[in-house]
């Protein structure tokens, strides 16, 4: 399996706060069900997965599965097969991240930033068939 390291943008998604038996503070928890992930210019993935983090604290635990259902020729993804595709999980929790949607030059940056609503995770995504 070949490691992909990419930053995953769970944005506004229903957050549903855990709290912790000796009642901390809450830990906010995150699930998604993408069925169709499109990119520029090429490729299709389906994306899946859930976890918790606390952005006062950094603490983050989440994975899921992931499957490129159309070659991806561009970004962190670029040479995913369709077909491929097995698994991914977190390496951080990040405090935000800039991006652009579409990619042109022109494009202004836009911002996403952990936050109780906003969960900024930089992720490795194994590939099935690759060596490591």
């Amino acid at each position: 399996m070949k490691k992909i390291m990419m930053t995953l943008l769970a944005i506004a998604l229903p957050l549903l706060p855990m709290s912790s038996a000796l009642g901390a503070e809450a830990i906010q928890a995150f699930g998604f069900n993408a069925a169709s992930i499109r990119g520029f210019p090429t490729g299709e993935a389906r994306l899946t997965g859930g976890g918790a983090y606390d952005p006062k604290t950094g603490f983050v635990q989440s994975a899921g599965g992931f499957r490129c259902l159309e070659d991806i020729n561009q970004g962190p993804l670029k040479g995913c097969k369709a077909g491929e595709g097995v698994r991914w999980d977190t390496v951080e929790l990040l405090p935000f991240f800039s991006f652009k949607c579409t990619g042109a030059a022109t494009e202004a940056l836009k911002k996403a930033v952990t936050d109780d609503n906003t969960v900024v995770l930089l992720a490795d995504f194994y590939r099935q068939g690759d060596a490591w």
